[in-house]
């Protein structure tokens, strides 16, 4: 059984957290020697006091590179952001800081952990069709994801010791810290748009120079983006949670449900690292399902334009109108020569027909979104292509149907949720299938339609 170690980060964790006394060290800054306190403010970063010495010189300011000495470890800081001074102290936060060095591109073995904020158990077994067990000391447990970012193995796996939820990330080979933090940000991400709970806010980072996971040679702790949740998560393999009046059809529904497998959150990782873009829209999915209904509206408009562009961009020969190359530059080229030829007829007119030739070939706006889902298998419904219609009037600041200043009633807040979440199911559904997922994911506008009162008598899980 895979045997983890994790002793050494958890101490050094408790370590640093408790209050601890300093000594401050920095070059041409008033307070060099000074005495000082640090401690951890509950679930963001780091608090600090510093005595005022030296009064005179003082001001509310940013201080670079200072170290402070703790009668446990030399905690070296980029900056400490100094926002309160009164007759005894200054006072400030830290964002960052490091124990022994080590340069951005050095290749170690690293860890994050994540000491989890909510009390909320993920049931991995919900959502995914894998896991691995791992044991610490006599503690065991199943709560382990393996996968792989562009051949670079990662464990991902999930603690409760000594009463605190813990997350960790271990890398098996060698990387950068930059590297590795690319990683963990798309592997959180990714674990976030399946379950709907992305856990960040702050970690701990340690390099080790073997992967015993032991003894490290650097850590570090950093803030991170902020947690978040969502319950329109595309995937959960228990119909229960939903189906509570025909136990009979949950369960032949759970014969049929089927979770993410190793490959493909494989997959999913790696199109996080390699495409800011496709990261940006899982982590707005998450963000603006949090917000109002014109936000989430606004925002999962934004996601869809985003990610139809990206497939769009891989599969653009197959847009296009007209598929035969030679075809589309002798047409290019006849229009543009009539238009050449009549130049000075044409007037200013003359650029913009010049540029819609050249353009003649592109697929129009609503073929760059329909289209992606036909190559990716997925069957639209009269009802999902209304839905699409009405994103330009959300991505423009506007309600479909709904009178400019007009307060919205429940029907027509209804029918703008009901949108809303049909474009969420889509934009999951092509995320999904382009990771090679193939099944049975949420249809969250069946689910709440006691609150759309728009009933299309579908079923709760939706095939694609």
């Amino acid at each position: 059984m895979d045997e983890k170690k994790i002793n050494s980060s958890i101490e050094f964790i408790n370590t640093i957290e408790e209050n601890s006394l300093f000594v401050l060290k920095g070059t041409h800054t008033p307070y060099h020697d000074c005495l000082g306190n640090i401690s951890k403010k509950k679930d963001s970063h780091y608090n600090f006091k510093i005595q005022n010495t030296f009064r005179e010189y003082l001001d509310m300011r940013d201080i670079p590179d200072v170290i402070l000495e703790t009668s446990k470890y030399n905690l070296s800081v980029n900056k400490i952001f100094i926002n309160n001074i009164d007759n005894n102290d200054s006072k400030g936060e830290i964002y960052q800081f490091s124990v022994m060095s080590l340069q951005e591109e050095e290749k170690k073995y690293f860890r994050l952990a994540i000491k989890r904020k909510d009390n909320n158990q993920v049931p991995l077994h919900h959502f995914f069709e894998y896991n691995y067990p791992f044991q610490i000391n006599t503690f065991k447990s199943r709560e382990q994801l393996k996968l792989e970012i562009n051949n670079n193995a990662f464990n991902f796996y999930f603690i409760t010791y000594q009463d605190i939820k813990y997350i960790f990330i271990d890398s098996i080979q060698k990387l950068s810290y930059t590297e590795f933090y690319r990683s963990i940000y798309s592997i959180l991400i990714s674990f976030g748009f399946i379950t709907g709970k992305l856990p960040m806010d702050e970690g701990y980072f340690f390099a080790y120079d073997n992967t015993d996971y032991n003894n490290f040679v650097h850590a570090r702790y950093s803030t991170l983006i902020g947690s978040s949740s969502s319950i329109y998560n595309p995937i959960y393999t228990n119909a229960f949670s939903y189906i509570s009046d025909n136990p009979t059809k949950a369960r032949n529904l759970n014969k049929q449900l089927k979770g993410i497998k190793e490959k493909e959150f494989s997959n999913l990782c790696t199109k996080a690292y390699d495409s800011p873009e496709l990261s940006s829209v899982m982590y707005l999915l998450l963000e603006a399902s949090k917000g109002s209904l014109q936000m989430m509206a606004g925002c999962y408009s934004m996601c869809l334009e985003t990610l139809t562009h990206i497939i769009a961009s891989d599969n653009e020969d197959k847009l296009n109108p007209i598929k035969d190359k030679r075809m589309a530059k002798k047409i290019k080229d006849d229009l543009l020569s009539v238009i050449n030829n009549n130049k000075d007829k044409l007037g200013d007119g003359y650029e913009i027909l010049r540029n819609k030739i050249g353009n003649i070939n592109q697929a129009t706006n609503r073929d760059k979104l329909i289209k992606p889902f036909h190559l990716l298998g997925i069957e639209l419904t009269i009802d999902d292509k209304e839905c699409i219609d009405k994103r330009n009037d959300f991505l423009h600041g506007r309600m479909p149907d709904i009178e400019m200043g007009k307060i919205i009633d429940d029907k027509e807040f209804g029918k703008i949720f009901h949108t809303t979440l049909k474009l969420n199911i889509l934009i999951s559904a092509l995320i999904l299938k382009l990771i090679g997922f193939s099944g049975k994911i949420l249809n969250h506008t069946q689910i709440h339609n006691s609150i759309t009162k728009i009933n299309l008598y579908e079923e709760i899980y939706r095939d694609i």
